[in-house]
């Protein structure tokens, strides 16, 4: 598993009118390194911190924080209504956005109870042909992303910029690419929690 996330079937897409992409999406280091890289854009143009109320945050400024796609006409910047799907960053869409509308509880991929979807499209999606891999990816990001975040806050003091837990994370994310470089990363934190 790893980072190169895309759908096999969006044919439940077709035709929405985009209502999740409305919706806050909070992504990860991955998503924006993904995002970053494959459409050749500034992280500040696509992406931004804000305070997290939820249990799932990096130290930062003295509060939690995670990282939102930035909104313009109250939808998501990627937002295309011109496009079939409604994004205009289909090979490099946020896990978040393409494992929709499913969500992880216990390890377990589960339609959400707030989806938005057509219920005409409903008929056309074939759930686990269309999510397995996706749910499958999107996990190993997140649980990845839960470790970069865990670490982070075990050494952060709390008052560093968001931007400084985002240069930890895709350090962390390089280190992970190969074998010597997951070797190099666990050692670093393990003498970083005996130190």
């Amino acid at each position: 598993m790893g980072t190169s996330i895309k759908m096999e079937s969006q044919t439940m897409c077709t035709g929405c009118p985009g209502h999740c992409c409305k919706i806050n999406a909070e992504v990860t280091a991955f998503d924006i390194a993904r995002i970053a890289i494959l459409e050749k854009l500034q992280i500040i143009d696509f992406v931004h911190a804000c305070e997290s109320s939820d249990e799932y945050g990096f130290k930062a400024l003295g509060s939690k924080y995670s990282f939102l796609l930035l909104h313009k006409n109250n939808a998501c910047i990627f937002y295309n209504k011109k496009n079939g799907f409604g994004c205009s960053i289909e090979e490099s869409k946020p896990s978040v956005c393409l494992s929709y509308p499913f969500s992880i509880t216990s390890g377990i991929p589960v339609l959400r109870d707030d989806v938005l979807c057509p219920p005409a499209n409903f008929r056309l999606a074939d759930w686990k042909k269309m999510s397995k891999k996706t749910i499958e990816d999107y996990f190993w990001e997140w649980e990845q992303y839960l470790l970069i975040m865990d670490d982070w806050n075990s050494f952060s003091k709390g008052t560093e910029k968001p931007e400084e837990f985002l240069k930890h994370a895709l350090w962390s994310i390089e280190r992970r690419k190969s074998p010597l470089g997951r070797l190099h990363y666990q050692a670093h934190v393990l003498f970083r929690k005996i130190l």
